[in-house]
């Protein structure tokens, strides 16, 4: 059974820590709730999370304070993560996305998260390959996230799979984003897998604007190459 958390408003909450959820490290904020028991612990993501999406979906400063926390709070606030990660198309939830992709490169300095942070690619590919729009740039977040600043193998995998699998047009364009960003880091013969995945979406892509885009970033690679060395 879950333990009540003993203060129940979230002022009460960060006034329990030292740490600040917004600009403070993640690590040090991991370090500082993991002194709680682990009922606590519990009981907190379960509030935070619950907090989160009923009061402060559209609030920046609540949100990403509570996002941060969930963060920090990784491998236990997991399920409460891939919970909100598998609801890609909940407008309620969209700014809450976009956080989360946002914040995710500093779960890597979170000791405790390893597991979960092998789980992310995965996550930015189902939640790209299944969410109709950019509302809030989640999808955009999603595929800069995986581009810039995850495994430069993790991106190559996810990107080319949701520009050629995609169900929906907005997160193709969002794969456009991200692999415009990977390509520098990229080999030759990586490279090349990205200009075969470019031109086949300039030819058979269903949508005119990612055909589109498809054959202008196919023509801004070259620069993007010079631009990196530099």
């Amino acid at each position: 059974m879950v333990t009540v958390v003993p203060f129940q408003t979230w002022a009460r909450i960060k006034t329990s820590f030292t740490s600040n959820f917004r600009y403070g490290p993640l690590p040090l904020i991991a370090s500082e709730y993991k002194t709680r028991s682990k009922s606590v612990r519990l009981a907190l993501v379960q509030f935070v999370a619950r907090d989160l999406v009923k009061h402060h979906a559209d609030d920046d400063d609540g949100r990403i304070e509570r996002v941060r926390f969930l963060l920090a709070a990784l491998p236990e606030s997991g399920d409460a993560v891939r919970r909100l990660l598998k609801r890609p198309n909940a407008p309620i939830l969209k700014e809450i996305h976009f956080s989360l992709f946002c914040f995710l490169p500093e779960v890597t300095e979170v000791k405790a998260a390893s597991a979960f942070i092998k789980r992310v690619p995965i996550l930015v590919r189902n939640y790209l390959l299944h969410v109709r729009d950019d509302r809030a740039l989640a999808a955009w977040m999603a595929a800069d996230l995986i581009g810039d600043h995850w495994t430069k193998h993790a991106g190559l995998r996810v990107l080319t799979e949701v520009l050629d699998r995609g169900r929906f047009a907005p997160a193709r364009l969002a794969a456009l984003h991200g692999i415009r960003v990977l390509f520098p880091r990229l080999t030759r013969a990586e490279q090349m897998m990205i200009r075969k995945a470019l031109h086949r979406a300039t030819t058979g892509d269903a949508s005119l604007t990612v055909r589109r885009g498809a054959a202008a970033l196919l023509e801004q690679l070259p620069a993007l190459l010079i631009k990196a060395r530099r």
